[in-house]
């Protein structure tokens, strides 16, 4: 038998609903919604830069209650893990800023030190980059579809992407885009630690 220091026991449902009553609601506008252990942060808003500084504010907020209650948060879940074929529509630039907040998320996670690079951090941690998370999902999506028994569905989907000049974008053009400079330097290192330990 074990002492608990900190925290609940595992498999005890009603100490933790008590435990994490008090967490706190982002003061932000943020919205906050908790299932068992899981916890996300959303909010909806027209405009990215009116998105990124409230949703940093928001976790921080959050990270000081854990940090107080020292409750970790688990580093192999994914952050930020929703994507779909829209965004594919996103501009990089979009993207971009979203990678940072993923960055920021996982450095505090990981109570990371500044100087630790992102493309170690993600390495470490076994996370993939947004471009990357999003080109791999979108393969799923479009191998699913493509083999779909609703032939509506299916001529939707099988399409040639435009090339990569082309001013309109189209949900496929994610498959053929090049990856990110985050993207690379994380793959060269996975590539130089698979021919390390073959």
């Amino acid at each position: 038998m074990r002492s608990v220091r900190a925290g609940v026991p595992q498999g005890s449902p009603l100490f933790y609903s008590a435990y994490v009553n008090d967490i706190p609601r982002p003061s932000t506008g943020v919205q906050f919604a908790l299932f068992a252990d899981d916890t996300a942060l959303f909010l909806l808003s027209n405009c990215l830069r009116n998105i990124l500084p409230r949703l940093q504010r928001a976790i921080d907020e959050l990270t000081q209650w854990l940090r107080l209650w020292r409750i970790e948060v688990n580093p192999d879940k994914p952050v930020m893990i929703y994507v779909g074929p829209v965004f594919a529509h996103a501009q990089s630039d979009a993207l971009y800023d979203l990678q940072i907040v993923q960055n920021k998320f996982c450095k505090r996670a990981a109570d990371a030190p500044w100087y630790v690079k992102n493309y170690v951090l993600h390495r470490d941690l076994k996370l993939l980059t947004i471009s990357k998370f999003m080109k791999d999902s979108s393969e799923r999506f479009f191998d699913v579809v493509s083999s779909h028994l609703n032939l509506l569905l299916d001529s939707a989907v099988s399409y040639e992407p435009s090339p990569p000049h082309h001013f309109c974008r189209r949900p496929r053009n994610v498959l053929i885009d090049p990856p990110d400079d985050l993207t690379v330097e994380v793959e060269k290192l996975l590539e130089l630690n698979k021919m390390a330990i073959d």
